[in-house]
C-alpha cells in the first residue's frame, strides 16, 4: 500500500511508529495475517481522513474523505499492517485491530516497549476495491452561547464547588478522566474513562453500585427499585467487569446504547455536583423510545 509497492487489494488496518533505537539493516517479516516492516522514509500510504465526528443536525457534511500518509525523509519507522480479504463490517476491525496489538505486545516483550512509544498513525489503508473507514459520528443539536450566561453559569458552577472541599476534590479528579474521555470514540479506554468518574463519585472507595443506585433515585426522585430496573446500572456495571477481567467490550455496531446510557448517567452525576437541575435526560428509560442494552454473554 505504499508508493511504488505492488498493489494489495485488501482490507488492511496500519499502525505507524517513528522508532529512534533500531539500528543495523532493516526487515520485515510476516506472521499471517500481519506484516511487521523496518524502513526509512520517505514513505506515502493512501488513507481516509475523517473530517468530522459530530453531525450538526440538518447541516450538510462530509464524513471522511480520502488523504495521504506522508512518512518523511530523515527518521526510521516501523509499520505493523493486518489485512483480511473479506469484511465482515465493524467486527473486522477488531479483529484487524486486535491481530495488530498482538503482534505489538509480542515484540515489546522481545524487544522493549520504547519501539512502540512513538504513533504516528493507527487505522485503516485504502486499497483499490476494499476498504473500511474506522470512523464514528455522532449527531448534534445546533447551540447558541451567550456571553453572560456561560460567565453567569461557570461562576455559579465555581461556587457551588467550595475550593477544598471532598466535593470539589473529587470533581477536579473526575474532571480529569470526564475530558480525556471526550477525545475517544466508542472505545475501550473511552468506556473505562467513563465508568472511572462514577468510582471517585458516587461509589468512591467502594466497588458496590448501590450509592451510584441511590445518586440516581435522588436525582430523578424516584427508587432505588426504579432505577435499576429501569437504568440498569447493574448490566452496566458488569460490561465494566467483562472489560476488566476478559478485555472485551459489545462489538463496535452494538455499542451505541452502552455508551450512550453511561454517559447520559455520568452526565447527570455531574450536573447535580455542580449544582444544576436534572434535565430530564434519562427519562427516555421509562418509556419505549430507548434501545435495550448489549447482554452479556
Amino acid at each position: 500500500m505504499c508508493k511504488g509497492a505492488s498493489v494489495a487489494d485488501y482490507f488492511q488496518f496500519m499502525v505507524a511508529y517513528r522508532t529512534r533505537m533500531i539500528q543495523g539493516p532493516y526487515f520485515k517479516a510476516v506472521i499471517d495475517p500481519v506484516k511487521i516492516e523496518s524502513f526509512a522514509g520517505p514513505r506515502v500510504y493512501p488513507i481516509p481522513i475523517q473530517v468530522a465526528r459530530i453531525h450538526p443536525i440538518g447541516v450538510e457534511h462530509k464524513l471522511a474523505e480520502p488523504g495521504q500518509l506522508f512518512l518523511p525523509p530523515g527518521d526510521r519507522y516501523l509499520t505493523v499492517t493486518s489485512r483480511a480479504a473479506t469484511s465482515h463490517g465493524p467486527e473486522t476491525l477488531d479483529t484487524l485491530e486486535n491481530e495488530i496489538d498482538k503482534i505489538v505486545t509480542q515484540m515489546s516483550t522481545l524487544l522493549q516497549p520504547q519501539m512502540f512509544m512513538e504513533e504516528v498513525y493507527r487505522g485503516t489503508l485504502l486499497s483499490p476495491t476494499k476498504f473500511i473507514i474506522n470512523a464514528s459520528i455522532r449527531p448534534s443539536e445546533l447551540t447558541e452561547v451567550s456571553q453572560p450566561w456561560l460567565q453567569s453559569s461557570l461562576s455559579d458552577i465555581k461556587a457551588t464547588l467550595t475550593p477544598g472541599s471532598d466535593l470539589e476534590r473529587r470533581y477536579s479528579l473526575m474532571s480529569r478522566f470526564y475530558a480525556r474521555s471526550l477525545a475517544y470514540a466508542h472505545s475501550e479506554e473511552h468506556f473505562l474513562l467513563l465508568w472511572t468518574t462514577l468510582e471517585i463519585f458516587p461509589m468512591q472507595a467502594t466497588s458496590n453500585i448501590r450509592p451510584l443506585v441511590l445518586k440516581l433515585a435522588d436525582i430523578l426522585g424516584r427508587t432505588e427499585d426504579d432505577i435499576r430496573q429501569h437504568l440498569h446500572v447493574g448490566l452496566l456495571y458488569g460490561w465494566r467487569g467483562k472489560l476488566v477481567h476478559d478485555g472485551t467490550l459489545p462489538p463496535i455496531r452494538g455499542r451505541a446504547e452502552l455508551f450512550r446510557r453511561l454517559e447520559l448517567i455520568v452526565h447527570s452525576v455531574i450536573r447535580s455536583m455542580c449544582g444544576l437541575p436534572y434535565n430530564g435526560s434519562l427519562d427516555r428509560y421509562w418509556t419505549d423510545d430507548h434501545e435495550e442494552l448489549p447482554r452479556l454473554e
